[in-house]
């Protein structure tokens, strides 16, 4: 969350931060931000198979805006609010390990239909970590990034 919103090398920050979502000072702090971030989690029903969402998706990190949801229902929230979530850079394309070639919008519906990772999927075709390599026998990249 705070890396997210404080940290422009970070490959979601301009989903984040870069919208200008920040986390609220009570949570941010260096002194004891932590402390009381920690102490809202355990009074609002954090689980380790929760995720934190945002209840505005255009508002900030903070106690009257957030809840504890799985990551299946944080992505639906996410869906419903965007219809759909289309790449920053454009289209995805992704070749398989039969060679075959596939044009896409939206990153965590393709990943699901292929039994793939999308953050692994996100982060090879935005050239992080991943340079040159396969994930699964698959290629990912842009298609304005074709030669």
């Amino acid at each position: 969350m705070k890396y997210r919103c404080n940290t422009p090398s970070c490959s979601a920050y301009h989903n984040y931060g870069g919208k200008g979502v920040k986390v609220c000072d009570e949570w941010n702090n260096v002194e004891n931000g932590f402390i009381n971030f920690y102490n809202w989690a355990m009074d609002n029903g954090y689980k380790d198979n929760l995720t934190i969402d945002r209840i505005d998706s255009n508002g900030n990190y903070e106690p009257n805006n957030c809840r504890w949801v799985t990551k299946s229902k944080n992505t639906a929230y996410g869906n419903i609010k965007t219809v759909r979530r289309k790449a920053n850079n454009g289209t995805y394309y992704g070749i398989s390990p039969t060679n075959e070639y596939y044009k896409f919008d939206n990153a965590s519906d393709f990943a699901r239909q292929h039994n793939l990772n999308d953050s692994l999927l996100r982060d090879m075709a935005n050239k992080i970590k991943y340079k040159n390599s396969k994930y699964k026998g698959w290629i990912f990249g842009f298609v304005k990034d074709l030669k």
